[in-house]
């Protein structure tokens, strides 16, 4: 038993693999005094978050201080209550991913029971505590912004072209931040390691709508992100809150929509080739245990319907009608026999048809063949779609989230919830099939 034991261990430890966490969570910190400037401690300090009601509370140090770690992005309220100074309340605020939102508050004296509400908090969305330069993009912005399609879907790490210190770049995740190439960006997925393993390019498809805010990093950043040099995405999904909320999509794209391009003009098309893109979908979030566990769920298709065109379709170098008609007078070569010739010949034999509708050869060239030369020429015309595709496609992806967390009162600043990680799975059915037509 002992030796199956060490055998054991020593096989998870050579199978081990590190597990990458950066944080995502946000901090609220700041200090209380009087009217005089002078520290106030042990005030009770309560943050509510908004959308869920769960609260959390601490108290002010010996030196007027507090501090709340691992707040979770989204909104919140707080407040501050000690004997004998009126009671202060901040209204709403927002606390995002990775950030230190620091409230300093004076208390007045109070003669008579009191409550003071503050509506807006000049200064709380200046980052004091770090020099970090980044932007953050909330739910609503996510939404409501123009998505780029990049790879036929829409890509939520397109939203970094809108951060500072970022450019398009070439290749890989086309765009680049500080200066770093464009395969030098790292991807997080609620602080977990999201980075294809061949190049750094996201390796989870995110949907849009399954994200609650999106943090770009570009420059100085804490030792935490130091994975790659270049631009540090960070996406939190959405979790459910104490209302039930859901919501439905369609995007369409269609030829009709499109006009015709160079490229198919040049290959002899008329009007646009069918190219018909659905996605459509819908999430539900809500509670189960209300203040305490939520779930989330998303399901979305996408259905794609694409006719053979230029863009899909291979041009072809093949014999013009001048070198076609050379072939039957090439002499036989050195172990070659009638029979060979002949059933080459007759493998060529839909040439002519090809012709017909070719009107226009690129890279016009003399090819010798047993000292014979033969004109070859690319095809560039309508009868390329003969090596063009027809191609349906449906893919669907289900979400699921569920977290549970546990309200309850602290004087330290430890975190007080359970979540469970996603589910995320995708259903792939797709259909191609080549074209058989010659021409349009």
């Amino acid at each position: 038993m002992g030796l199956f034991l060490r055998i054991f261990l020593l096989f998870l430890l050579g199978t081990a693999a590190p597990l990458n966490g950066q944080l995502t969570r946000g901090f609220v910190s700041g200090s209380v005094t009087d009217s005089t400037d002078a520290v106030i401690r042990n005030v009770q300090v309560i943050l509510i978050n908004k959308q869920t009601n769960i609260s959390r509370e601490t108290f002010t140090n010996d030196v007027g201080f507090y501090r709340f770690v691992a707040i979770d992005p989204g909104n919140y309220s707080m407040e501050f209550r000690t004997p004998g100074f009126e009671t202060h309340k901040i209204d709403d605020f927002a606390v995002k991913t990775a950030q230190e939102v620091v409230i300093n508050q004076t208390l007045a004296p109070a003669s008579v029971a009191a409550e003071i509400s503050v509506f807006e908090t000049p200064g709380s969305e200046l980052a004091k505590t770090t020099a970090t330069v980044e932007r953050t993009f909330t739910e609503r912005e996510i939404n409501e912004l123009p998505m780029q399609v990049y790879n036929n879907v829409r890509d939520i790490t397109r939203l970094a072209l809108f951060a500072p210190l970022v450019a398009r770049a070439p290749s890989f995740t086309e765009f680049s931040a500080n200066g770093q190439r464009s395969r030098n960006n790292n991807f997080m997925l609620d602080g977990v390691d999201n980075n294809d393993l061949t190049v750094t390019n996201s390796s989870l498809r995110i949907i849009p709508e399954a994200v609650q805010q999106v943090q770009l990093q570009t420059v100085a950043y804490s030792a935490e992100f130091g994975r790659s040099s270049g631009a540090q995405f960070s996406a939190v999904t959405k979790a459910g809150t104490n209302l039930y909320h859901g919501e439905a999509w369609e995007y369409h794209r269609g030829n009709w929509m499109e006009p015709l391009g160079l490229a198919n003009k040049r290959a002899g098309f008329k009007e646009t080739p069918r190219y018909v893109v659905n996605q459509s979908g819908g999430d539900m979030g809500g509670p189960i245990w209300k203040d305490h566990t939520f779930f989330f769920g998303l399901l979305e298709m996408n259905r794609r319907r694409e006719a053979a065109s230029a863009s899909n379709a291979t041009a072809a170098t093949i014999p013009t009608p001048d070198g076609y008609a050379a072939l039957s007078a090439i002499p036989l070569g050195d172990g070659e026999t009638p029979t060979a010739r002949e059933a080459a010949l007759n493998a060529l034999k839909f040439l002519p048809d090809i012709h017909r509708l070719v009107t226009n050869y690129q890279n016009l060239q003399n090819r010798p063949i047993n000292n014979v030369m033969v004109q070859t020429g690319t095809a560039w015309d309508a009868s390329i779609t003969a090596w063009g595709i027809q191609t349906t496609s449906v893919t669907a992806t289900i979400w699921i989230k569920a977290i549970n967390r546990t309200s309850r009162a602290t004087p330290s600043s430890g975190r007080a919830s359970l979540p469970l990680n996603p589910f995320c799975g995708r259903i792939t059915r797709s259909a191609i099939r080549g074209s058989l037509r010659i021409g349009s």
